[in-house]
């Protein structure tokens, strides 16, 4: 969680705004209209775009976590 509080706070202000918007609905269960897409290879783990950002959550039981949340790069889905 701290890596991406860090992120958050090095991205510009509305991007901020937006995205801590997004990571509110996602915890609350309201996806609704939102761009979200299955990860192929890794079981109830899910993205968002949002912009160039991307946020990586998992749902398991009921339960979400977010898992990260950053640029959109080569590297954004690896490790997971």
């Amino acid at each position: 969680m701290q890596k991406i509080k860090k992120f958050l706070k090095k991205i510009n202000p509305i991007d901020r705004s937006r995205v801590n918007g997004y990571i509110e609905r996602i915890m609350t269960g309201d996806i609704a209209g939102m761009d979200i897409q299955r990860l192929t290879d890794v079981k109830d783990t899910f993205r968002v775009r949002v912009g160039r950002v991307r946020i990586i959550f998992e749902r398991i039981e009921g339960k979400v976590e977010i898992l990260e949340v950053g640029w959109r790069n080569d590297n954004t889905y690896q490790g997971l």
